[in-house]
């Protein structure tokens, strides 16, 4: 989990990310690109 991310705070310290979508076949593909914190919510 990256440093920043819901559950993992740890100061002021962010690190972007991307939520993955899971398809009924399999494969994956992004849900979402988080950017910024403000972007969680």
């Amino acid at each position: 989990m990256p440093v920043g991310s819901p559950g993992m705070e740890y100061q002021d310290k962010f690190m972007p990310y991307k939520v993955m979508q899971l398809n009924k076949d399999g494969s994956t593909a992004i849900y979402a690109t988080i950017d910024s914190p403000q972007q969680q919510i």
